[in-house]
Parts: C-alpha cells; structure tokens; sequence
C-alpha cells in the first residue's frame, strides 16, 4: 500500500505509531507522481514482533538496498557501557558499613 495520508500518535510510554488513514489513490500515480516508487511489501522476518530484519525474497535486494547488521545492537554487557571519552569509575578504596 501506497500511503499518501496519516496521523502519528505517541503513548503514554513513548512509543510513536503511524496510522494510515487514506492510501494513495491510484490517479495520484496515474499522473505521474512517483513514478519510481516501488510498491511492495518489505517481508519482514515478523513485523508484529517487531522482527524488522527482511527474508532473502525482499524486494529491498532488488533496488539495492542492503539491510545493516544490527545484531550488535542492544544493550552491552557492564564492562562496555563505558562511553570512550569518559575516565572509568573509580571504587571507593573505603567501603561504608551496610545497615
């Protein structure tokens, strides 16, 4: 589908939805706006799941688009969260008593 119109949405946790609310008409493209638009369904692996890696008969192949590897995505393990310019965090040498 084709969207030409929409109203974005935010929740109360943040989250940003796109809601499609009038495809593109078919005279819209008859006159000869987006002519080089592709028209096609991406294949994600599960987009419910918010899976968005695509399968190997994507059309994303076929204009060249090349999916980035994301797989190092996501949260570090402690010892990586240090940010490069940031000195490490010292322990206190003197630990206070607990309780």
């Amino acid at each position: 589908m084709r969207a030409a119109n929409g109203v974005k949405t935010t929740d109360v946790d943040g989250a940003v939805r796109y809601e499609l609310t009038q495809p593109l008409d078919d005279a819209w493209h008859e006159r000869g706006h987006d002519r080089h638009s592709v028209t096609a369904d991406p294949r994600f692996v599960d987009a419910g799941s918010r899976d968005l890696r695509v399968l190997a008969d994507s059309p994303a192949f076929e204009l060249g688009i090349t999916p980035p590897d994301v797989s190092g995505a996501g949260p570090r393990p402690g010892e990586l969260r240090r940010h490069p310019l940031v000195a490490p965090t010292l322990q206190d040498q003197f630990p206070r008593p607990q309780g």
